[in-house]
């Protein structure tokens, strides 16, 4: 019916006029024009042509917005994973970062009363960057004697990895290291 008015339209007939063009047979002494006949024809038919095309057209857009659709939900829910993990992962970090920071400080504290001579002999055997983290959070003076009582070479590395954290504006944290 969809193709009949479109029909209709394009020649300028009512549907009625149209259908019944099509249907009934010409008036006696007055036959139709099968040029006639056969082009109104022809634009139907192209006419309905037309319409299964777009019907199909149709059919592709809304199976395609439908698809869109699902792969915009399948992001969403990709993307409220990949925030439950990193605030998993977050809260792992500062729970690492804090252990960390508990043993450094359970550590300081067993090295700050010591002799320097015993406090350096300790720290020489760690990595540089883990003794010169434990100098770091020492009070200056017990750092400086610790220093100073080390092996001259090791000092010097320790040295160079305060200096190093000093330059570059890092915390002291052997963490990041």
């Amino acid at each position: 019916m969809r193709a009949l008015a479109s029909a209709a339209l394009v020649l300028g007939l009512s549907v009625g006029a149209l259908s019944a063009r099509a249907q009934d047979p010409a008036p006696p002494g007055l036959e139709p024009d099968p040029c006639l006949i056969s082009e109104e024809l022809a634009v139907v038919e192209r006419v309905r042509s037309r319409d299964r095309e777009l019907d199909r057209r149709e059919e592709w857009i809304v199976l395609q917005e439908q698809a869109i659709e699902d792969q915009r939900a399948r992001m969403r829910e990709e993307a409220r994973q990949i925030e439950a993990l990193r605030q998993e992962l977050e809260a792992l970090l500062r729970e690492r970062d804090d252990a960390r920071r508990e043993g450094l400080d359970a550590f300081v504290t067993m090295v700050d009363p010591m002799k320097p001579r015993a406090g350096a002999e300790l720290l020489s055997r760690l990595q540089p960057a883990l003794a010169g983290a434990v100098l770091q959070e020492l009070n200056p003076r017990q750092a400086a004697k610790i220093l100073g009582a080390m092996d001259p070479d090791v000092a010097a590395g320790v040295g160079g990895t305060l200096l190093l954290d000093a330059a570059a504006g890092a915390d002291g944290g052997w963490e990041d290291r």
